[in-house]
Parts: C-alpha cells; structure tokens; sequence
C-alpha cells in the first residue's frame, strides 16, 4: 500500500519543495455498546493544500474489526478514490485524485470508518484509535506534512451512544399548531444510509432560541425527541398539530450520517389537507445567494429562513442586488446564537416594501457560519427551494 501512495506522487511529478502548512487529521470520539457497529469519522482541516495522502489507523484488534464495507466518503473528497489496506490491528487508507485535485478546504470529514465492536468489549471502557503515518502531497507533488490527533470508542450502553452536533442535519424553518380555521403539523422522514445502527436526538427550537414543544401522534410531548435506526433502515417522526401555532427551526444529530426530509402540512378544520411543502436539510456555510421575484399583481414574495446554529452571535450582511447585478441597498442584521431570523424581502428592505414587482437577487454574509433556506408564496401556495453556496473567494 506504501508503493501505492509514492507512484501517485510520482505521478504528480514529486519535488522536494516543501509546503509550510501543516493540515491536520484527526480520528473521532464515539461510543458505542458492546457487540455493535459503529462509524468513526476521519476528519480533515486545512485539505485544500492536500491533493493525495496516505495513513494508518491503529487500533486494538481484541475489540474492533473493521467492517468488510467500503469506508463513507465524507464531504472534504471530490473526485477523489479511497484504497484501503487491511490488517489486523491497522488499516491503511490512500486517497487520491487521477486529475491532482486538492481536497476541500476547512473542517471536514475525509472519510467515516465501520467498526464492528467486540461482545465482550467492558461496559465503561475506551479504546483507543491512534493515527500513524500520515503523510500527503499537494497538486504539485510537493510534500505536505500532515498532523494527526487520536480519536476513540468509548464503550457504554444503548443510552449512551448519542454525541450532540454529531452528524447533524439542520432544517432553517419548521411550523406547528393550530389557528383559526385548522393547523399545520410537521412530518420528519429520516433514512439510515450506512450499515451502522443510529441512535438520534432531534431538538426543536422557536425563532428566539428557546425550546419549541411540540406533540407527537406517538403520545409523545416536547421539544426533543430520541429515535433509533437501524442499518439501511428509515423512521418517521410526526406532530399531531397541537398547541398554538408557531415557527421555528429544528437540529437533528445522530451516531451515523442520515438523510433527511421534513414537510409541514396545513389542513382545515375537517382535517383535510390543503398545502404541503418540504424542507430539505441547509448547508452551513457563510455566503449564500437567493433568487428574489416579487409580484404585486399575483401576490409574489420571497422569503429568507436564516438559522444561526454557531456557538457565537452573528452579523448578516445582506445585499439586494438587481437582475444585472448592481447593489441597490444593503441591511445589516445582528443574529444571536441559537436565533433565526424567518422574513420576507419585502420587510428587509425599504426598496421592496414599496416597489410593485422585482426581479433580482439577495446575497447573504456572515461572520459565522449559519444555516438557510429559501421561500416562495404565491397567494396561499408556498415552496421552498435550497439557497445558493458563493465560493469562498466570491467576497
């Protein structure tokens, strides 16, 4: 496997040239109980100065076997492939790109690893994983001196596996309750894409950060809720539409990447649905961009769900950019931590509030990365529609 990795850089015309930054790896810190599989994330910070690399991670083979399935390709790769190279306590990972792309800048996950956890693994106890070995290569085949950091898998009961912000999907606007004339009610469609069992916490929360409490048709009340899936697997989670009608947004985490879907339905006061729209989980990120279109005459508007999920307050820069791309007035907004900020563009900016129709665009900065959505109504119809990721160099 160690030839593997220097043919590549050889590939890359490998000079002795030597890059100053120094991207770091790190193993993640899970739990999971005895007799399970469990997922660990290799995560990478600073990856855009890395177009190949090579490590090992070792581990103690009396508790953990990895898993005979393919490592999960994290978001920090593009095109790039994964070989791996087992052995009994060590596995060795190459990731490499044909075309000499670097991987994806910022903190991220490289790949996630499935790890079948001995039976007889002790209640209470760690073990280990340590990084070894790391080395990597830029674009240009200089060497590129890689940290690594340790990671581990803390041994408890079922109750025990949930790590919060782990895996996390985050849905910018949620609603819920009942108004004059019927109630919306929301419904949570999680699926299991690994062979890993998942244990999840999904959280509620009101526009101003505080808990949002809602039923669920289960029984349940309140404004979090625990749920297991197991490998391939999906679960619904569903409000019953009680309560007074509210907006919000909701954060979900689980011990395995999911996918996810949420719709909230509006019925009358038969119980029949009248509308339905879904919300796909949001990026986090700090620049975004949103098509707006207002019509006075078909009653029009465009909508912004912003989340500020960071652990800091926020700023928002918001610019209202005309079709050719000219600013035509921009707002600033103060987002604390925890708060989102739902608001059509008519009431964010003066020139909408009395313009009759417009055509254009609403780019989105902040100073800490927040989660978005878009909106669109059209008389009692609404649709969302995902926001626009700016590069990073677009500011």
């Amino acid at each position: 496997m160690r030839k593997i990795f220097f043919c590549l850089v050889a590939a890359a015309s490998f000079s002795s040239g030597l890059v100053q930054a120094e991207p770091s790896l790190s193993a993640g810190r899970v739990s999971a109980p005895p007799g399970s599989r469990v997922l660990v994330p290799i995560s990478m910070s600073g990856g855009d100065h890395v177009s190949s690399l090579q490590f090992t991670l070792q581990f103690d083979s009396e508790l953990l076997t990895i898993a005979d399935e393919a490592p999960l390709r994290g978001d920090a790769l593009t095109d790039h492939a994964v070989a791996l190279g087992r052995q009994a306590d060590r596995a060795t990972f190459v990731v490499f790109s044909t075309s000499l792309t670097n991987l994806k800048g910022g903190d991220r996950d490289l790949i996630s690893v499935l790890f079948e956890v001995s039976a007889t693994a002790a209640v209470g106890s760690t073990v280990p994983l340590e990084l070894i070995e790391e080395e990597g290569a830029d674009e240009q085949g200089h060497f590129v001196k890689i940290i690594g950091a340790k990671g581990s898998i803390r041994i408890g009961s079922e109750d025990s596996w949930l790590t919060e912000g782990q895996n996390e999907l985050i849905f910018p606007q949620v609603a819920n309750g009942s108004f004059s004339g019927g109630d919306i009610s929301i419904l949570l469609v999680l699926v299991n894409r690994t062979q890993a069992n998942s244990i999840g916490e999904v959280r509620f929360f009101q526009s101003d950060g505080d808990p949002f409490s809602v039923g669920l048709r289960d029984g349940r009340q309140g404004s979090s809720f625990q749920f297991t899936i197991a490998p391939g697997g999906s679960t619904i989670l569903a409000t019953d539409g009680s309560g007074d009608l509210s907006a919000g947004y909701a954060r979900l985490s689980s011990t395995v990447p999911l996918g996810g879907v949420l719709l909230f339905t509006t019925r009358d006061s038969s119980g029949f649905a009248r509308a339905e729209v879904g919300v796909g989980t949001s990026p986090v990120g700090n620049r975004f961009k949103v098509p707006v279109l207002v019509e006075r005459s078909s009653s029009t508007n465009t909508g912004l769900a912003l989340a500020n999920t960071s652990a800091e307050d926020t700023l928002l820069t918001l610019d209202l950019k005309s079709s050719a791309g000219d600013l035509l007035e921009q707002q600033t907004i103060a987002l604390n931590t925890g708060e989102q900020l739902p608001r059509y563009v008519t009431e964010l900016f003066d020139l909408l509030s009395a313009a009759a129709d417009f055509e254009g665009s609403v780019e989105i900065h902040s100073a800490e990365a927040i989660s978005a959505v878009a909106l669109r109504t059209q008389g009692s119809l609404l649709t969302t529609f995902p926001v626009i990721v700016l590069p990073e160099d677009r500011w």
